[in-house]
């Protein structure tokens, strides 16, 4: 049996209890939290991570509306230079939690790029805001962070050139050869 780890920043909010009217949270990451999910997302730190949340259930309470802003920041690598470089993150983002959305599998299922995204499961009448959260702050990092200025450097033996790359012996020369070779033979 495998474990299923329990996400770092984890925030269920009990359906049943949300206001028909709406319901705003503001929730924010302890220091545990931070380092906890720095290490799953294989980056230094995240110096704090804030998110205003609104959930707006519909009226049988099937389906909930969830608007996020969501800010933070985080110390990344640069793919350069390795070196620290500091990166804020702002970003909203709105999703839709449905209770048994998802399709039996006798249902062929068809999404196409323009469609909307389907829901997110409403699992045992929670939903877990905090991973949600986490997800739009991933989404929203620099997939290849860079110092300003940094460039990175070719090799010196590096062949760059079309003159470089024509002295070069190919990796089927050898093959080549040999070809050469046995046709003679026979």
């Amino acid at each position: 049996m495998t474990d299923i780890p329990h996400p770092e920043f984890s925030h269920p909010i009990p359906v049943d209890r949300l206001s028909k009217t709406g319901t705003f949270l503001k929730i924010s990451a302890n220091e545990a939290e931070r380092q906890a999910l720095a290490e799953r997302l294989g980056i230094p730190a995240i110096k704090f991570l804030i998110a205003e949340v609104r959930l707006k259930p519909d009226s049988k309470g099937r389906k909930v509306l969830v608007d996020a802003d969501v800010n933070a920041h985080v110390t990344q690598t640069c793919v350069v230079t390795l070196d620290p470089i500091e990166n804020s993150i702002q970003t909203t983002a709105r999703i839709r939690f449905e209770n048994n959305s998802s399709p039996s599998q006798d249902d062929d299922v068809e999404i196409w790029a323009e469609d909307e995204d389907p829901p997110d499961p409403i699992v045992n009448g929670l939903i877990d805001i905090g991973e949600f959260v986490v997800e739009q702050m991933v989404l929203a990092l620099d997939p290849f962070p860079r110092s300003a200025g940094a460039e990175f450097e070719t090799p010196e033996d590096a062949v760059n050139s079309a003159d470089g790359a024509a002295n070069k012996p190919h990796p089927f020369a050898i093959l080549e050869k040999l070809k050469e070779e046995l046709e003679d033979n026979s």
